[in-house]
């Protein structure tokens, strides 16, 4: 698993609260249904229907493989993480993740979230009134420096969530 832990993410780890099932998505990210999904195993973290019987109950296209596929497949990368590209979880376009070339978008730091971002796309959103900070922000990203998303954070009282208290859970829309 790439990426690192962020202080949320040690102490869930060192509870023992955080299984390797919770980290993966629990919808196909096709069609928004659950059932027998493929996790992908690279940095995005996205579950698919994988064969078009997993698919059939909502309509997914799926991946399409056979399922004598599925069963002997020892790791499963998507494309995206295959050809390092990835939608900007912001703007929604595509790009270069690939750190050896020119990563145009950078992925959260957490490793439960694998969302990528433009670095001007997440510097506005994490820098919403204070242009200076933003343009700040982004030049580290773009520098290499991590950050964590704001979906980690409550848009209201920008508070992380708090998992051991219901009423300061957060529910991320995963679109």
């Amino acid at each position: 698993m790439l990426g690192f832990m962020d202080e949320d993410m040690i102490s869930d780890a060192e509870d023992d609260s955080v299984d390797i099932d919770s980290i993966f998505g629990y919808v196909c990210c096709i069609c928004d249904d659950g059932g027998d999904l493929l996790c992908c195993e690279g940095r995005c973290l996205r579950s698919f229907h994988a064969t078009v019987e997993a698919g059939v109950g909502s309509g997914c296209r799926s991946l399409g493989f056979m399922r004598g596929a599925v069963d002997v497949m020892l790791t499963f990368l998507c494309r995206n993480c295959k050809f390092k590209q990835h939608q900007c979880y912001a703007c929604g376009e595509l790009g270069s993740s690939d750190k050896s070339s020119e990563a145009k978008v950078f992925p959260c730091a957490s490793v439960i979230c694998g969302r990528f971002y433009h670095p001007r796309c997440v510097a506005k959103l994490l820098c919403q009134n204070n242009r200076e900070s933003a343009e700040e922000l982004e030049e580290e990203i773009s520098l290499g420096d991590y950050f964590a998303c704001p979906v980690h954070k409550c848009s209201v009282c920008q508070e992380g969530e708090n998992k051991k208290v219901h009423e300061l859970q957060l529910a991320v829309c995963m679109r």
